[in-house]
């Protein structure tokens, strides 16, 4: 499929799972959508490969992209965030020190789809996560202050960062598995494409060519990485806030996926605090 009729079949999609009344069908759209790109990923790494064997070389490529503001709190977070989207596109990533930003690694459609994906989801994170917060909610909630002395120590209400970053955190959990799952679909629809037009396709199917642009990206990856070994584990939470992770996976349940204008577009980094 051409890369452009991709991603506008993508956006109408999208459009359409954004402006539905009933979540089945925004769900079955956004899945499709990310099947769609999934599968016009796999297209164009069969492309490169035949433009290999006559020649033409097309490689992977690297950019910085920026995630926010130094000594913003919970900034964590939002590389969380980005790490499940780069994963579920065949995107490797090193992170800064101070978590402002990433740099990317990989084909040049799939860091598009991902830095789409970011740009939406991370916006509606936020956006989502204030509106819970300005309820109040958490307010209710109370965690142990523990001691190294003594871990009964008394009752004290769940602070709004706390409840933020578990708001934060149960997002992006809802968010990788709904990615997890779509990959999974398109895969097999991949699969079952294959096996349709087999003639069309290079000898060992869809498998060899997904395993084969990992691996590229990964050899890249590899040759142009200068990240120390060091294995980044993520945001960790201190304070639970059951309230704050609930709505966090609920407005990850709900939220709709990139609109057709932003599949073009760069994430703006976050500022403020």
């Amino acid at each position: 499929m051409n890369t452009d009729k991709a991603i506008a079949r993508i956006g109408a999609l999208l459009l359409r799972a954004e402006h539905t009344d009933y979540p089945h069908e925004a769900e079955a759209c956004i899945t499709r959508a990310q099947t769609l790109a999934t599968l016009n990923s796999i297209d164009l790494a069969v492309a490169r490969a035949r433009a290999g064997q006559r020649g033409r070389q097309v490689a992977p490529l690297q950019k910085t992209v920026a995630i926010g503001t130094a000594r913003r709190r919970g900034l964590r977070t939002f590389v969380d965030l980005f790490l499940v989207i780069a994963r579920a596109n065949d995107v490797k990533i090193d992170i800064a020190r101070n978590f402002t930003e990433v740099y990317v690694f990989g084909y040049a459609e799939d860091i598009a789809v991902t830095e789409a994906l970011y740009t939406r989801l991370v916006t509606q994170m936020v956006t989502t996560c204030e509106n819970y917060l300005a309820t109040g909610d958490y307010k209710h909630e109370t965690t142990t202050r523990t001691s190294s002395l003594d871990d009964t120590g008394p009752q004290t209400p769940v602070s709004k960062i706390s409840a933020r970053l578990e708001f934060h955190a149960a997002f992006t959990a809802r968010i990788k598995a709904r990615l997890r799952d779509a990959r999974r679909d398109a895969q097999a629809a991949a699969a079952t494409d294959a096996a349709r037009v087999q003639a069309a396709r290079p000898a060992g199917g869809n498998t060899l060519v997904i395993a084969g642009k990992q691996l590229q990206v990964q050899d890249y990856y590899t040759a142009n990485s200068i990240a120390k070994g060091r294995r980044y584990r993520g945001h960790r939470s201190s304070t639970p806030s059951p309230r704050g992770r609930a709505a966090g996976d609920h407005a990850g349940q709900n939220a709709q996926f990139n609109t057709p204008t932003e599949l073009a577009g760069a994430p703006a980094a976050l500022t403020g605090s």
